[in-house]
């Protein structure tokens, strides 16, 4: 069923269809929209459909009402919970591809040294394509080790091409 004026609209009065365009028409009228930031839907009239067909709400509103049609309140969509964004993380591989021989040597010294070093440094050779989230304690213990073992400064580059913020010491 097509609308476009108000001659389209008159041609299905006393048509099985005329209820259906109303309905339709009355649909039409009502939007929502949910501003950045809101906690709920606002309701949003639009008569540019009617402003097309040369009619006004309360012209509808009569036209319902004369072929004993209700329409129910319209209800906004239900709010969808939006996921907090995930922690920040990158991938063991991208952290291997930064080290340098010297920066292995060195984490190679430390692990020497602590065993529970040793086993964070295993345990992130087997990572394989599993992020590894900053937030994790995990991280925060094996990030302190390698701050340790590479200095301050050359973990702070590491941070910034990996994209993260290093744990505050």
């Amino acid at each position: 069923m097509i609308i476009n004026t108000r001659a389209d609209l008159e041609a299905l009065r006393g048509t099985p269809d005329w209820p259906v365009a109303l309905r339709l028409l009355a649909g039409s009228t009502v939007g929502w929209r949910r501003p950045e930031g809101a906690p709920a839907y606002e309701r949003n009239a639009d008569t540019s459909a009617l402003d097309r067909l040369g009619m006004t709400p309360t012209e509808l509103q009569a036209e319902l009402d004369a072929a004993g049609i209700v329409i129910d309140p319209p209800q906004p969509p239900p709010l969808r919970e939006v996921p907090p964004e995930p922690p920040p993380s990158f991938l063991a591989r991208d952290l291997l591809a930064l080290l340098t021989i010297v920066d292995r040597r060195a984490i190679g010294v430390a692990i020497a040294a602590d065993d529970e070093l040793l086993l964070l440094w295993e345990g992130l050779l087997g990572q394989g394509e599993a992020p590894i989230r900053t937030t994790a304690q995990r991280f925060q213990r094996g990030w302190a080790g390698l701050s340790a073992a590479l200095g301050g400064a050359r973990a702070d580059e590491i941070a910034t091409a990996l994209g993260i913020v290093p744990p505050a010491s």
